[in-house]
């Protein structure tokens, strides 16, 4: 145990992760949020069976729909990949259920002006977790109403230039994650869109202040945003509590480069995503417990 204090700049997925795996592992933590709410990237997005247990969460509490298999798509036609439980959840109801069973500190409408003068001189670590803009890849992420993916419960579709991630919320409603098309008009279907950058997360010291550059808008994987989130919040709490975990540094590297090759015009093979896609739902989602 330890009472080394930790402040976390954002309450979105990434924050209340980093949050939860740091106070479990004895630290004095406390939430800066700018809004007034905790959000994520989206309103809803997929979320491991495993990583619910690792907050805290009850399933039934939060979800909309489960995934039964996972497609891939291309041009030479498709493949299911079996994976252990996969969940829509809404991401706020997640997050604000997250906070009160792990009892998190949470500083709601934080101006900027107050940041710096409500982090204490006795903290030893501030990790950045927020917001801001990127140079990676463009994203956008849309929920639109349509009719059901032919192909199954989330499907990671290669079958035209970019790399694209259509997930079933509900009878009706898709969520959709479109990368390398900027230009991407949109449509009057369209019942909520965000847009933001990729970059390639990278591991922070155990030093102070600690600024991982990690924020929900540069995080991604190919069963959405929040699973990748959650397991950089993993990643970013052990490479302070352990010094890192090299499984999880291996996984967005081979991601990001995947998809270099593939908005590049690059030669791919379906096993590469293939391979890709298991390790994101294995990768462990509490490293600091090990």
């Amino acid at each position: 145990m330890t009472s080394d204090e930790v402040v976390i700049l954002g309450g979105n997925v990434c924050g209340i992760g980093v949050a939860v795996a740091l106070s479990r592992a004895g630290y004095n933590v406390k939430i800066l949020e700018r809004g007034r709410r905790l959000t994520g990237l989206s309103i809803i997005d997929v979320v491991r069976e495993d990583q619910l247990s690792f907050l805290g969460v009850e399933p039934h509490n939060v979800v909309e729909n489960e995934i039964n298999y996972i497609t891939i798509v291309d041009n030479e036609g498709a493949s299911t990949i079996h994976h252990n439980r996969l969940y829509v959840c809404r991401i706020t109801d997640l997050l604000e259920r997250a906070a009160a069973y792990n009892q998190l500190r949470i500083s709601f409408g934080t101006p900027t002006s107050l940041i710096n003068q409500l982090i204490s001189r006795d903290t030893n670590i501030v990790i950045d977790c927020e917001s801001i803009s990127g140079s990676g890849f463009p994203v956008v992420s849309y929920i639109h109403a349509s009719k059901r993916c032919g192909y199954g419960d989330l499907v990671i579709d290669l079958s035209s230039r970019g790399f694209r991630v259509v997930v079933e919320c509900c009878d009706g409603v898709l969520l959709v994650h479109d990368v390398g098309n900027p230009n991407l008009v949109k449509r009057a279907s369209w019942l909520a869109e965000s847009r933001y950058y990729l970059a390639m997360p990278l591991p922070n010291a155990n030093k102070r202040p600690v600024r991982c550059g990690r924020a929900s808008n540069k995080c991604f994987s190919p069963l959405g945003s929040a699973v990748a989130e959650l397991i950089d919040a993993a990643y970013c709490a052990t490479n302070i509590v352990n010094n890192g975990c090299k499984e999880a540094e291996a996984t967005f590297s081979d991601f990001f480069q995947f998809l270099e090759k593939r908005l590049t015009g690059g030669y791919y093979a379906r096993e590469q995503i293939t391979h890709i896609v298991r390790a994101f739902y294995d990768l462990y989602a509490g490293w600091v417990e090990r």
